[in-house]
């Protein structure tokens, strides 16, 4: 990659793997275009989305960290030993790197496309979200809107934001569409290991809807009733 960006830098790196990988040669591109394991089929695709016959419209389902060592799992993952121990808990993935606010390549939710796309006019409640998203480029094309669900200052062990909810819209340029994310019963709870069921912690909630874990466009807060009788870490 490197010499051959030295003598032309208008240089599109096609990736083909199963799994996130370090990129510290991406600065010498100037395109990515990750195609996954995409089997028989792939390199018809690759093809429609490096000439233009299709828009991309994939959003990565995982954290591309910038390093190997970055991830929580380090220690525990392709180590010595026959076990494998998931020491995360709840901080896998998205959720540690937003907690503890470690900069990452590419965030998880992330996807570029050949047009753009705005949010507005955004309602909410516990239900779930509304909101308008226009195309508003110049070619048809796809997005994935996200929802995630955040509360500050909880007195749990939680992430500091979690999807709760994404929605698939496909527009023409200049075109407009309302969507509606619904949230479930599983969208506030926590499992409360002092009561031994799920409940829910009470207060404000902040509901998140953007194009990616870290690309946030609108936030609305909303007020959650409690259903926890007790504090799950009494007498620790």
């Amino acid at each position: 990659l490197a010499a051959v960006a030295a003598v032309n830098p208008n240089v599109v790196v096609l990736l083909s793997a199963g799994a996130p990988v370090e990129t510290p040669w991406a600065g010498q591109c100037r395109a990515l275009v990750y195609g996954a394991l995409g089997g028989q089929a792939g390199a018809g695709a690759a093809a429609d989305i490096l000439t233009g016959k299709l828009c991309p419209c994939g959003k990565l389902s995982q954290t591309w960290a910038q390093a190997h060592d970055d991830p929580p799992a380090k220690a525990n993952f392709g180590g010595e030993g026959r076990n494998v121990e998931y020491r995360e808990g709840l901080y896998i993935g998205y959720r540690y790197f937003t907690t503890a606010e470690k900069a990452v390549r590419f965030p998880f939710g992330y996807g570029m496309s050949y047009t753009t796309f705005a949010y507005s006019d955004m309602v909410a409640d516990e239900q779930g979200v509304s909101l308008t998203v226009t195309n508003t480029g110049s070619v048809a094309g796809t997005e994935i809107v996200q929802l995630y669900v955040a509360k500050k200052n909880s007195e749990l062990f939680r992430p500091a934001k979690e999807l709760k909810g994404f929605a698939r819209v496909t527009l023409a340029p200049g075109e407009k569409q309302r969507i509606t994310i619904m949230l479930d019963d599983k969208a506030f709870r926590f499992w409360n290991v002092k009561a031994n069921r799920w409940e829910i912690e009470g207060g404000e909630y902040e509901l998140l809807v953007g194009a990616s874990v870290e690309d946030i466009r609108l936030c609305e807060k909303i007020s959650v009733h409690g259903t926890a009788t007790v504090h799950p870490y009494e007498d620790r």
